[in-house]
């Protein structure tokens, strides 16, 4: 049977370890409890008790340089056994999981057990504060009534922003029969008619738009017939740009273009008006939209009193609500009138909708459910021993149990076996409730890196083939196998690893957003490339770049943004001006391949202001210029954008399991090492590094391509669900062979 693995990194708060009944034949034990038959012949039924909670803590975006900090339990209950973990040495065994002990997203918990006799089964729960669940919904948790939707008075949070965008378009937003042409607010003689809800949501490339009445009644949708629209979105940024006229552009960058594109607003990197690429005040952000009546229609989504918002808002119009209103909130019944009013049956006629009985039965409907995967909702903890009584008491009062008087005696008993003392208070505290695999479901569009999430991007070791040297002098070729330094207080390798990831995560972690760098495969074709090209997160230069012909222009940033012309083209798409004299000129000399051409003094029309642009991407930490900060994240995920990584990267990932002789710098035999690879991660690191080479998969033109595919086995393996191929080529690996996790608590 699989096992229970952990949902994602945390720190284990409570352990209770399987208990068995001293009869498994008697019903009258405890946890053989059977509520299906109150007979004292009935069969027993086991129920395990097993249980893991884990506290997981987390960030889901940032304001400013602040990281929104977000903290909630995970419990795994109905274990036959709790996972064990490997002790700090090989020889010292293994021991269970304790509380105190730091666990990781895929680790074993345990093995799921029997609940009332059917086997393989677990209760899994998500739960967290109040304070916490304000955090996750950037607002304090209320009710909102279906059907009585306000119209929003203001945008959604900018410091969380994931998943698919919700604008809200008002009756008087300007609307068009056919595309225009213009894109800046000009009057219109149309308008969209009615209040409406519309959903962008970009996937796989394409984009998916759905309509929704000012109340969240489905109107109708489409998927944008454009090709690749959103792998493409770079080049409809700068082809709106162009569009303007010379005065406009002056104000306007196709970068800015781009956030209205993605978002549908200019969020910039940090929130104050400085980060912001420019972007005309009067930008129009025309979309085909499907209108009040079903018809297809154009609307400026960047009108007037337009709102915009993001999954990471959990939009009531989506249905997310929040269930607070228990007339008892300390027991366990639901006595919850919104509740009750949400999975009601919709026909007033029907007198009897709010009884329980009728209510019970709406409840296997699948559009009730699918409304209760969207609710957060408060009740007590359940499995506090000491409250057994408070929370189950009121079943005394019920016509069964008053005409048995014995059923309360068995059922407090089994409910206070299944139950624990000692239950840390902050998880009794966590009230709020949310459902599990929506919840997961939806922070995994976070894509949010935290601090010890970006260290475990970091692999182990890597494989890279280079020479080594006899000891005549002859150079050899040879595969070696190779240390990567960790982030740490020193030796210095270690302090650049510490440095770099502590100034540049945040607005790394922005700029992934912002390009659409937000999936799990898109992040580790990304990560596979940043990580080994930033020399393992300790260096933005190229390795001896100053010496390189194309000096000084040499690479810079997570992806080595090199040569002028490519410099150029991001400093135009932020909206810089650069002369087009200068840019042939450099152009010219980069033709000849001569360093000595390329030197600063050559161009007198290269600025001062356009060196400091340049250096910026290099990440000085000790520059005083802001754009440090900055230019290293947004060039690479900028320069991914524009050669459209993405397309490569959500191709089907098929991995291959390459072993290699490795020898060490003097060509002693190292033995066979692993690294894996896939097509689809060749086009990605191609397409950044030698685009020439996409077509020629796995050609040795591309340096460094077993080194990069090292970094990317192991973001895989932090990042997505993938399990690794063995010697046979089953997919049964959960970690890259031969390289050791990073583990930082």
């Amino acid at each position: 049977m699989p096992p229970v693995r952990a949902v994602a990194d945390g720190e284990v708060i409570f352990v209770s370890p399987p208990t068995q009944p001293a009869n498994f034949n008697d019903n009258k034990e405890p946890l053989n409890y059977n509520p299906f038959e109150a007979s004292d012949s009935a069969p027993a039924t086991l129920t395990d008790v097993g249980c893991v909670v884990i506290r997981h803590t987390t960030e889901i975006g940032a304001s400013g340089g602040q990281p929104t900090p977000l903290v909630y339990y995970s419990l795994y209950m109905h274990l036959s056994d709790v996972g064990k973990v490997a002790a700090p040495s090989p020889d010292a065994g293994k021991r269970p999981w304790k509380a105190g002990d730091a666990i990781w997203r895929k680790d074993e918990i345990g093995t799921p057990g029997q609940i009332y006799g059917a086997a393989g089964q677990i209760h899994f729960e998500i739960c967290m504060d109040e304070a916490n669940l304000s955090r996750l919904l950037g607002r304090a948790p209320s009710w909102t009534e279906p059907g009585q939707l306000p119209a929003p008075p203001a945008d959604g949070r900018t410091d969380a922003v994931f998943g698919a965008i919700c604008f809200y378009v008002p009756a008087s937003t300007p609307a068009a029969n056919t595309e225009p042409t213009v894109h800046t607010r000009q009057p219109s003689a149309m308008s969209v008619g009615q209040a409406l809800w519309v959903r962008m949501a970009y996937r796989q490339g394409g984009c998916r738009w759905d309509s929704f009445d000012a109340q969240g009644k489905f109107v109708g949708g489409f998927d944008d017939a454009t090709p690749d629209i959103e792998h493409a979105l770079y080049d409809l940024a700068k082809k709106r740009h162009n569009a303007l006229s010379a005065v406009d552009q002056a104000k306007s960058s196709p970068s800015g273009w781009y956030e209205l594109l993605r978002f549908g607003r200019n969020l910039g990197r940090g929130g104050a008006a400085a980060d912001k690429d420019p972007l005309p005040s009067d930008a129009a952000h025309w979309r085909r939209i499907t209108g009040p009546s079903g018809q297809p229609m154009w609307a400026d989504l960047n009108a007037k009193d337009v709102r915009r918002f993001s999954d990471a808002d959990f939009p009531p119009v989506m249905g997310w609500n929040c269930i607070n209103d228990d007339s008892s909130p300390k027991d366990q019944r639901c006595d919850s009138d919104n509740f009750k009013r949400l999975i009601r049956d919709p026909d007033p006629a029907k007198a009897d909708r709010m009884q329980p009985e009728a209510l019970m039965q709406r409840m296997g409907d699948a559009a009730v459910q699918a409304r209760m995967q969207t609710l957060f909702v408060e009740f007590p903890c359940e499995w506090d021993k000491g409250t057994v009584t408070d929370r189950y008491g009121f079943v005394q009062q019920l016509p069964a149990f008053q005409k048995a008087p014995n059923a309360w005696p068995r059922i407090k008993a089994h409910l206070e076996a299944i139950c624990f003392d000692g239950l840390p208070q902050e998880f009794k505290n966590a009230r709020w409730h949310a459902h599990p695999h929506k919840f997961i479901t939806q922070l995994r569009q976070c894509g949010w890196l935290s601090e010890k999430e970006f260290v475990q991007l970091l692999p182990s070791h890597a494989v890279r083939t280079g020479t080594w040297k006899d000891a005549q002098g002859a150079k050899h070729a040879g595969v070696f196998w190779e240390k990567v330094t960790g982030p740490g207080p020193r030796p210095p390798q270690e302090t650049r690893v510490r440095d770099l990831i502590a100034n540049h995560r945040i607005p790394l972690n922005r700029a992934l957003r912002k390009w659409g760098i937000n999936t799990p495969l898109r992040q580790a074709s990304f990560f596979g490339n940043a990580v080994q090209e930033s020399s393992w997160l300790s260096s933005f230069e190229e390795g001896n770049g100053s010496a390189a012909w194309y000096a000084p222009w040499y690479g810079r940033g997570f992806l080595q943004l090199t040569h002028a012309d490519n410099y150029i083209k991001y400093w135009r798409y932020r909206g810089r001006t650069v002369p087009q004299a200068l840019e042939q000129a450099l152009q010219k000399a980069s033709a000849g391949r001569s360093n000595a051409a390329l030197q600063d003094a050559n161009f007198p029309a290269l600025t001062q202001q356009m060196k400091d642009w340049r250096y910026a991407v290099e990440g000085d930490p000790n520059s005083a210029d802001p754009d440090s900060r900055v230019a290293p994240s947004d060039s690479a995920a900028f320069y991914a954008a524009m050669l459209m990584m993405n397309s490569h990267a959500d191709k089907p990932h098929v991995l291959q399991r390459q072993a290699v002789a490795t020898v060490d710098n003097k060509g002693k035999g190292m033995g066979n090492k692993i690294y894996y690879r896939s097509p689809a991660f060749w086009e990605a690191a191609a397409c950044v590094n030698l685009p020439s080479a996409i077509s020629r998969t796995y050609s040795p033109s591309l340096n460094g391509f077993d080194s990069r595919c090292s970094a990317y086995g192991v973001a895989l393996a932090v990042l997505t669900e993938t399990k690794f191929p063995d010697a046979h080529s089953n997919a049964t690996v959960e970690y890259p062979e031969g390289y050791s996790p990073r583990r930082t608590k």
